[in-house]
């Protein structure tokens, strides 16, 4: 399938971490899909992990933000920016389904 097992690898464990709020991981994480390395190539889903570390103030994911924008085009751009907007409801819910599970002190 072209995807090394190793880039597979760290893609899990990068997603793992981004859905927890982590920018570098979000920042890798991008890069990984604008480069087809460990999933298949996806510019969406690129600039919209992206998208979650620059706002962040990533500088890294900023710069690379206004890139891949360039690079994709303003209608690829905008449906980045709406998956942007799905992944921060995935990460919600993800801690809101953690903070039910925590225990009660």
């Amino acid at each position: 399938d072209g995807v090394s097992k190793d880039s597979a690898e760290a893609v899990k464990w990068y997603r793992k971490a981004a859905v927890q709020g982590d920018t570098d991981a979000q920042t890798n994480l991008g890069r990984l899909y604008f480069d087809g390395k460990g999933v298949p190539k996806d510019e969406i889903e690129a600039l919209a992990w992206t998208n979650l570390a620059a706002d962040a103030g990533v500088g890294a994911s900023v710069r690379n933000r206004e890139k891949m924008e360039l690079f994709i085009g303003k209608e690829k751009a905008l449906a980045a920016r709406r998956r942007s907007k799905e992944i921060l409801n995935e990460i919600e819910t993800v801690k809101q389904a953690a903070n039910l599970a925590a225990p009660k002190n």
